[in-house]
């Protein structure tokens, strides 16, 4: 089974008061009761997990965590997927750079593997439109076809 599930990664350092790398569990026991054992994971310690995987591994990541969504485990490289619906305002240089910290941290956590951020928006201010060169960005709208 490619998919596992933590329930809570947190920005704290490793070695934090409650911070333990939580034991995953496969898909489709997906119950945060089974697989909370008391702690949360650090950032870094969710990177080094992650990187140590073999290639083909899929991590969800809880709502609780203000981690990205997926982490897809690719042969020497990491891909966090973060989903961000925004109602009325749109996602601005400062919000996905928080977010990328929030996601990623440190490069170097990830056991030397090449890590890449992906944010799907329902909403980017215009000023990252105009900063984006041809073809780094692409943006979609109702009906729109790519």
């Amino acid at each position: 089974r490619p998919l596992l599930a933590v329930p809570l990664v947190v920005a704290a350092a490793p070695g934090a008061e409650g911070s333990a790398m939580p034991r995953p569990v496969s898909a489709g026991s997906v119950d945060e009761q089974a697989f909370d054992d008391g702690g949360a994971a650090s950032l870094e310690e969710f990177a080094a997990w992650v990187g140590g995987l073999p290639p083909g591994r899929v991590v969800y990541c809880s709502h609780r965590s203000s981690t990205a969504d997926l982490y897809i485990r690719l042969p020497e490289a990491v891909v966090a997927l973060s989903f961000a619906y925004t109602v009325s305002v749109p996602l601005d240089p400062a919000d996905i750079g928080k977010m990328y910290s929030e996601a990623v941290g440190q490069p170097e956590w990830w056991s030397g593997n090449f890590v890449s951020f992906i944010v799907l928006s329902s909403k980017i201010s215009k000023h990252i439109e105009a900063v984006c060169p041809d073809g780094a960005c692409a943006t979609f709208g109702s009906g729109a076809k790519a």
